[in-house]
């Protein structure tokens, strides 16, 4: 593919994301200040509700003392901010060719675009509620550790099993309609059954493995690493997760390119 043809389709990329940022804020007062209150609003609750009231205990981390109940706020939150990014892939992608039906019939769309610009208009709210999480890792714990340096090379094999997975979601969602529904409990389940609320330590040896099968579970634990516990990645289950990532990415958007074509017929 020749070089202006991936410089126009970033900038398709860059163009759609910014609209669609700009359009989730229009005409509430505050606009995209909302990305910003939101995430502020949502650390001063957890603060307050776990680390004063139920006074809530993580344990000790090289950085949280075990004795600081407001960090358990941090970690919660942090796991939050991920499963929220993923709970607004999964929720939108089934419809995501449903709701640019306009788009399916243009012969020079590129309609596989529609999932990284998904994912990134989720991903900026998550950028502002990593902003707010360093914001409060600085009041709580008085720094910020340097190995915060290595949350976008973290962050970049999730990035990747969320495209895959949007593919294969958005594809199935306009041949089977129920896979919104379907994604709506799993993204319950995949709250409760993660590492988000409690350490896999805290569960039971038989089952503290499968906890992992959750594509979330690892991707919290090592956001908590680079962060709140101040260490690098494990480097070697990095690269398993973005092996899987990759396979899961390339299976996905050869799907949806392969059943594209069936598209206008069902819409």
């Amino acid at each position: 593919m020749a070089a202006g043809t991936y410089s126009s389709r970033f900038f398709l990329l860059w163009t759609l994301t910014r609209r669609e940022i700009a359009a989730r804020y229009r005409g509430s007062v505050l606009g995209v200040l909302w990305a910003l209150v939101t995430p502020l609003l949502m650390l001063g609750v957890y603060t307050l509700v776990f680390g004063f009231v139920f006074k809530a205990r993580w344990g000790g981390t090289p950085l949280i003392a075990a004795e600081n109940n407001a960090g358990f706020s941090l970690m919660l939150f942090s796991g939050l901010l991920l499963h929220g990014w993923f709970s607004e892939i999964l929720m939108g992608a089934p419809a995501l060719v449903l709701s640019n039906s306009n788009y399916v019939k243009r012969v020079v769309f590129p309609l596989p675009v529609l999932m990284p610009v998904l994912v990134g208009r989720a991903g900026f709210q998550f950028l502002v509620g990593l902003a707010v999480l360093f914001a409060g890792m600085f009041w709580i714990m008085g720094s910020i550790p340097w190995t915060a340096l290595y949350v976008p090379v973290v962050l970049l094999p999730f990035v990747v099993l969320m495209l895959g997975v949007g593919w294969w979601l958005a594809s199935l969602g306009v041949y089977l309609r129920d896979i919104a529904q379907l994604m709506s409990v799993l993204t319950t389940i995949l709250l409760f059954l993660s590492t988000i609320f409690y350490p896999a330590e805290a569960l039971p040896e038989l089952v503290r493995d499968y906890v992992y099968f959750n594509p979330l579970s690892y991707i919290v634990d090592e956001l908590r690493r680079v962060t709140l516990w101040g260490q690098v990645p494990l480097w070697s289950v990095w690269l398993k997760y973005l092996a899987v990532s990759i396979l899961v990415a390339i299976s996905g958007y050869v799907w949806f390119r392969k059943t594209q074509r069936g598209f206008a017929d069902v819409l």
